[in-house]
């Protein structure tokens, strides 16, 4: 299932970057399929990747607890399952 993950930091730094590539890497099940980048919203970063699929309630506390871990210089989040392409 595709994740998408938001972070606001303030700013973001390079360690927060990185911190957000370590926590799609330990949730996904395909490392090729990770995505950092800069949000549209100015100080949020955003990770896109895939996990292996199961019902999101039970997925959420697992980001909740990478979230926790590796971003703990975090201001606020945000935790989506965007629908595949067709």
């Amino acid at each position: 299932m595709n994740v998408r993950v938001r972070i606001h930091f303030k700013p973001p730094t390079d360690a927060d970057r990185r911190a957000m590539e370590t926590l799609a890497i330990d949730l996904t099940d395909n490392q090729a399929s990770v995505r950092i980048s800069a949000d549209a919203v100015p100080d949020w970063l955003r990770a896109d990747f895939t996990m292996p699929t199961e019902a999101q309630y039970k997925a959420l506390p697992k980001i909740e607890r990478a979230i926790r871990i590796h971003a703990s210089n975090k201001c606020d989040s945000t935790i989506g399952f965007p629908r595949s392409t067709p």
